[in-house]
């Protein structure tokens, strides 16, 4: 025998929750399993409750407690706790007389009295600004509640931890709801006081909303050093407010802007636990540029940012971006935002299960079987009269059984693209040679192997060579995420413009890739790979356009002794603009025996560095041929200390750059960087350098010539050499090679990349 439950736990779930003393009865066998021979108190009766979802753990939670009247809200039952931050917290509520679902916020009462709040925001609850329908306000105790109905979806909080950083796409759908939503605020007159991740909802039918309009301004309409804020806030807190203590519209775009920061990066600008940190930091620095850690980011995205989170409040309202067309972004954006809100939505059976919902579960479940068993009596036959079945059954279900052709739309199309298969659990993703793929986002907990399967021998007879598996980029970049990525015989390309289609038009919704490959990573390993770009010569000859980097890469997170190491073996950048694009902090920088043929540049480091002092790059074997210059380093802003500083260690190179003002380093800047330039320091052996070209210059863009300039430095090794190819850049790798070389060697070897050490056929990879 067990005791039955007491008095005082049936009338608490009958007030509080939807439970009735039969659905407690219900959950005697549970009770039965759970207490065995031990004594039944009513805390057994609780969670033989919650295993068989009558009640959530949250309200299982407050009962125990001894706390039941904190779940009934009005007419309302607390169901669940979506997010428990400091000084603010969201449930899941439901109606007590019907089955409608709420979203319930609290704040709680800080400047001014929750009823003298309440008052205020009803009387602008039908401000033009606000989300309709208008939420609902309430006063209990010493806190604010905001009821709103609920809807199925997520928080860009929530979606920022389960889903990482936003895509450029979801990005720009993002900036173009909050710039239409604030140019309303703007309008109207309204202040919304509190946009952040947690405020931004995603619903599962790709609308999008602004939560909590208006309420921070009402509820704390001073802020003073103790406002009580929720912790997240103080990301997004505009430096004017230090000083003049109001929630503005300028706030508000200071806000977004870093809210579109955040998104775009996967982080806080900051990072710190104390908020007094996060305000000096709003206050004395500006937020770095995204690119930095999210160079995939279109330009339009990147000046809205910019622009609203300047320091000066006046310079955030002058609109510098186009704007948005609303039609075009209507086609996309609610089957984008739905697809990846669904992927991470919370389940159907977070919600207490009702009697309703059981039975409508077994009615689908019978039906079910019922339509399956009948499927497989008629697909596999099982009749007494086989004749009959034979003869009698529909055309379809006997081509099942006896289909002996294969019909055209079965046939494998040798021009298209496989989808990528999902990494295996030890974070290997291994690709088929000679296949061509579609470029998919990869990410994987832990390091990251993209390779190529061997090929074995076959009676006796020698494998035959390895052949490169294609991955074709032909709108976003292909984005890895991992803690370490190599990359191994893969062949990254884009689709030749003029391949797209017989017009010469892109396919819908597809854009130029700003970059063939990009990878998040503590450190990156690539051997024997070939970055192609395709684009058309015209553009190629207009500076500015078509700039597409063959692979960028950025840190994972804080650079520790261990990280960031680059190294690329046997490896080819053809036509890519910029063979590396380097946005963020690395240590070390290594090339073996590759080539670059490309119009611009090797290396390329981002604008906002935050070391002055750059990687050491090691350049060992490798030859880059028709650039601008081998390293570039962006400064848009001149230091005001001398600080930068560059150290390469250059073995059997060769560098024949295509401009009479070309150089081995050049910097891009509005003005001379002379004096800020530490050092240049060139250490090596047997290294070439074409006649005309330069050792360090600098250009303010790449459609000014640019100039040479002196800087202190050490330079060992290097070579003034007439240097002469025995065939043109675009053809065959092997017209790269210095076959006729007479000069000085380092080593049996000539200088420059030996393509014969790559071990690849190249007749399959340069069509």
């Amino acid at each position: 025998m067990y005791e039955l439950p007491s008095a005082q736990l049936i009338d608490a779930l009958t007030r509080s929750t939807t439970c009735r003393e039969r659905d407690v009865l219900r959950c005697r066998t549970v009770v039965r399993r759970l207490s065995q021979d031990l004594p039944v108190f009513d805390s057994t009766w609780i969670d033989a409750l919650v295993q068989s979802g009558k009640l959530s753990p949250f309200q299982a939670e407050m009962l125990q407690a001894g706390r039941s009247d904190q779940l009934r809200l009005a007419d309302m039952l607390l169901i669940d706790l979506l997010s428990n931050e400091q000084y603010h917290r969201c449930y899941l509520a439901r109606s007590a007389n019907r089955q409608q679902f709420f979203r319930v916020e609290e704040f709680p009462e800080d400047q001014i009295p929750a009823a003298q709040a309440v008052t205020r925001l009803l009387e602008a609850a039908y401000h033009p600004g606000l989300e309709k329908p208008a939420p609902q306000y309430l006063a209990r105790e010493t806190s604010l509640y905001v009821i709103t109905p609920f809807q199925q979806g997520l928080t860009a909080r929530d979606l920022l931890i389960r889903q990482g950083r936003f895509t450029p796409e979801f990005l720009s759908l993002v900036a173009g709801f909050l710039r239409e939503r604030l140019s309303q605020y703007a309008r109207t007159g309204f202040v919304h006081g509190d946009i952040r991740p947690g405020n931004l909802f995603l619903g599962c039918s790709g609308s999008l909303f602004l939560l909590n309009g208006g309420v921070r301004p009402e509820a704390q309409p001073r802020w003073t050093l103790q406002t009580r804020l929720p912790f997240e806030s103080y990301d997004h807190f505009a430096p004017e407010i230090l000083h003049t203590g109001k929630w503005t519209h300028e706030s508000d775009l200071y806000a977004a802007g870093c809210l579109l920061w955040q998104l775009a990066c996967g982080r806080p600008a900051w990072f710190s636990v104390d908020p007094l940190f996060k305000i000096n930091a709003h206050v004395e620095q500006r937020i770095p540029d995204v690119r930095e850690l999210a160079p995939e980011t279109d330009e339009q995205t990147t000046r809205l940012i910019s622009q609203w989170t300047s320091p000066d409040p006046r310079l955030r309202t002058v609109s510098t971006t186009p704007q948005r067309s609303a039609s075009a972004r209507s086609l996309t954006s609610p089957q984008l935002i739905s697809r990846s809100v669904r992927q991470h939505a919370i389940a159907r059976n977070s919600f207490p299960i009702s009697r309703h919902d059981q039975a409508k579960t077994v009615a689908l479940g019978s039906s079910a079987a019922v339509c399956l068993a009948f499927l497989m009596w008629q697909a596999v036959g099982v009749v007494a009269a086989s004749s009959w079945t034979e003869w009698k059954t529909i055309p379809v279900i006997s081509s099942l059984n006896r289909q002996t052709s294969t019909p055209a739309e079965l046939k494998e199309d040798p021009d298209q693209l496989r989808p990528l298969p999902a990494p295996q659990e030890d974070g290997t993703l291994v690709l088929e040679p000679g296949i061509r793929y579609r470029a998919d986002d990869v990410s994987v907990v832990g390091p990251l192997l993209v390779s190529v399967q061997k090929p074995v021998e076959t009676e006796g007879q020698p494998a035959p060579g390895l052949l490169k598996a294609e991955v074709v980029v032909t709108g976003s970049p292909w984005r890895l995420w991992g803690t370490d990525i190599r990359l191994q015989d893969i062949l990254i390309t884009n689709e030749n413009p003029g391949s797209t289609a017989a017009s010469g038009k892109k396919r819908a919704g597809e854009t130029e890739s700003p970059a063939l490959c990009v990878c998040q990573s503590m450190n990156l390993h690539v051997e024997r790979t070939v970055f192609r770009h395709s684009a058309d010569k015209d553009s190629q000859n207009q500076p500015g356009e078509n700039e597409v980097k063959g692979i960028a890469w950025r840190p994972i997170a804080r650079m520790e002794p261990h990280q960031g190491v680059i190294r690329f073996v046997n490896c080819h950048f053809s036509q890519a603009t910029t063979g590396l694009y380097i946005a963020g902090e690395s240590r070390q920088i290594r090339f073996e025996n590759c080539l670059m043929t490309g119009p611009h540049e090797l290396v390329r480091f981002a604008e906002n560095q935050k070391s002055s002092t750059l990687p050491g790059i090691t350049l060992d074997q490798t030859t880059v041929r028709d650039a601008q210059s081998v390293v570039l380093v962006d400064l848009p802003v001149i230091p005001e200390q001398t600080s930068v500083k560059l150290d390469l260690d250059v073995t059997n190179c060769v560098f024949d750059l295509n401009e009479a003002q070309a150089s081995l380093v050049r910097f891009l800047s509005p003005d001379d960087p002379s004096r800020s330039i530490q050092s240049i320091n060139v250490l090596g052996q047997n290294a070439l350098l074409g006649k005309n070209n330069a050792l360090v210059s600098w250009t303010r863009s790449r459609q000014y010539p640019a100039r040479v300039i002196a800087t202190e430095g050490i330079v060992e090794g290097l070579l003034s050499y007439e240097i002469q190819f025995p065939g043109a850049a675009e053809s065959r790798p092997e017209a790269s090679e210095l076959t006729s070389y007479d000069g000085p060697r380092w080593n049996s070897l000539a200088p420059g990349v030996q393509t014969a050490e790559w071990q690849v056929e190249t007749e399959n990879l340069f069509r």
